[in-house]
């Protein structure tokens, strides 16, 4: 298990930071470079996704596949969990899942959205 100081932890984000930044300009570059096919891929995403989402089904071909899912049902949790903990007699609570914490990175970049920007 590793157990960084604040000081080392700073500096190996500061480092992936800057290769993150440096990834994306690079990505910009050369999103430039090839305007004219990102356009078309953009158009025929378009049209291929209106399609998929009138039928309401995936499709594949020999060189692509394409996913459709249902739109992602939510609940009120809290409301949920305190109805679940005030009538123990439905166990509902049996029901409840909680997934693992994750770690999400954001790079900060001065002078924008109040210093950080989510990518």
């Amino acid at each position: 298990m590793l157990d960084l100081d604040v000081k080392k932890r700073h500096e190996l984000m500061d480092r992936l930071g800057q290769l993150m930044f440096d990834w994306e300009e690079a990505q910009r570059k050369l999103e430039e470079e090839h305007r004219d096919q990102l356009d078309e891929i953009n158009k025929l995403k378009d049209i291929l996704k209106k399609d998929i989402m009138l039928e309401q089904q995936s499709d594949k071909s020999e060189k692509l596949e394409i996913k459709y899912s249902k739109g992602r049902v939510t609940w009120k949790t809290n409301w949920i969990e305190g109805f679940a903990l005030g009538h123990p007699e439905f166990g509902l609570m049996q029901y409840r899942t909680q997934s693992a914490p994750y770690v999400s990175f954001c790079l900060r970049e001065e002078g924008l959205n109040d210093g950080i920007v989510y990518r």
